[in-house]
């Protein structure tokens, strides 16, 4: 197979707005080698609006997405254009967190228990939020990532006029509680990352008339990257030859943290029985696997025909995605899935737990990628895949188009000013007003 990223195009945004903005970026937590979810997607549009916008990223020095624990030091720092502010935050008492979040999706909507919710979800960071009071109106505009923490929950209440949320919200119990329908007439605009997102989002609050697109985010690839200055952790071409893991062809893939909430047990007993069935046995001797890349504390069975790699460098997790049968995603909750855009910039097709309705419709939309509802339904996809070596490839580069059409950094970029612009000119009007309790 080619070691060379398909080619894409060019990102030249034109000039959508007046001139350059002072933009803030609140996060939960930030760095280099915090990999995935909204912590990455943040990082990705701070570069891309560093290219023409003055960027700070106003964050904790959480290193921990349990516990909050640190790992940065407080203070001022350089991420390429982006400057960073990291501000001292709390842990998390887990225990007491997850006892008040059973108590509370299970029914208990208390006022005050919610709120406390907030408060022991975190990351508690009073430095932050004293940050915003005073500053905040320096800024155009702030930007929060991630509904569902306190520095959005408490932070857009320091800036209302001029918050915008990429809210990167799952249809899971957190987003349902009361709470969060007042905390959702916050801001002047959203820039959501699907329609299923945006359709979730407006039947909870009233929304409709805000500012809002449905932007997604691009990804970081040797042909691609969100300033023009290519891949900042990982050049192009194969990993190294002492970094790059020994895997059999032909595998599956799965890319990212090996939790229970991300479906990775239930991919793994799926997997088992397929094999189990003879799905996968090849001419030859060969057989298919199974290859996990990713992080996290849960502990699998091992199997001769199961890979646990870890974490790895995103070179590495390139050639995985150069050498795979498939990109598969069993997780039950995504607000985008950044590893699917991923997937189809190598023109891979991808495999995913139709529970999920983002990832469902968007392999719908896109015609890139099959999904399956039981272990059966996994078994029959990817005796498809392993049987149609055409239909595979189709399916890939049917991926591949739709995510050049919708996440190439130009149309990123141009969707965000867009977004910009808009709540500029409406600077001034009062927010909605929150649903009656």
């Amino acid at each position: 197979m080619p070691d060379q990223h398909p080619s894409l195009p060019s990102q030249v945004p034109g000039p959508l707005l007046p001139g350059p903005l002072r933009i803030a970026l609140v996060v939960q937590r930030y760095g280099a080698d915090i990999r995935g979810g909204a912590e990455a997607h943040c990082r990705l549009v701070g570069r891309m609006l560093a290219t023409r916008h003055r960027v700070e990223v106003l964050t904790t020095c959480a290193g921990d997405y349990e516990t909050w624990a640190p790992r940065y030091a407080p203070g001022t720092a350089r991420d390429g254009r982006v400057l960073v502010r990291r501000f001292k935050n709390r842990r998390r008492p887990v225990r007491a967190f997850f006892r008040l979040s059973q108590q509370l999706f299970l029914g208990d909507h208390d006022p005050a228990l919610q709120r406390e919710w907030i408060r022991l979800n975190g990351p508690e960071s009073p430095r932050l939020l004293e940050y915003l009071e005073r500053f905040g109106a320096s800024f155009d505009l702030v930007v929060f990532f991630s509904f569902r923490y306190a520095t959005t929950a408490l932070g857009m209440q320091r800036v209302p006029d001029r918050a915008v949320l990429v809210p990167t919200a799952e249809d899971e119990p957190a987003v349902r509680l009361p709470i969060f329908r007042d905390i959702f007439c916050v801001p002047r605009g959203f820039l959501f990352n699907s329609h299923e997102e945006a359709e979730m989002i407006r039947g909870l609050a009233p929304v409709t008339g805000v500012p809002a697109e449905i932007v997604g985010v691009g990804v970081e690839t040797a042909g691609e990257s969100p300033d023009g200055m290519g891949a900042a952790s990982s050049p192009p071409g194969r990993a190294d030859a002492a970094e790059e893991p020994e895997v059999a062809v032909p595998f599956l893939l799965y890319v990212g943290r090996l939790d229970r909430n991300k479906g990775v047990p239930l991919l793994y007993q799926h997997f088992l029985r397929l094999r189990a069935n003879g799905c996968g046995d090849l001419p030859g001797g060969a057989r298919l696997r199974l290859v996990l890349l990713g992080g996290g504390a849960l502990a699998l069975p091992p199997h001769p025909d199961v890979q646990v790699l870890g974490p790895r460098p995103d070179r590495v997790k390139d050639a995985m995605l150069r050498d795979c049968l498939a990109l598969v995603n069993a997780s039950p909750y995504e607000s985008l899935s950044m590893v699917l855009l991923e997937a189809w910039s190598w023109a891979k097709p991808v495999v995913v737990n139709a529970t999920c309705a983002v990832m469902r419709e968007q392999c719908r939309r896109s015609g890139g990628g099959l999904y399956f509802r039981s272990a059966e339904e996994l078994e029959g996809c990817v005796s498809w895949l392993l049987t149609n070596p055409t239909g595979r490839q189709a399916i890939g580069r049917q991926g591949l188009r739709y995510f050049r059409a919708n996440y190439a950094w130009n149309v990123i970029q141009t969707k965000y000013e867009r977004l910009f612009g808009a709540v500029l000119a409406r600077r001034g009007q009062p927010s909605p007003a929150p649903p009656a309790a």
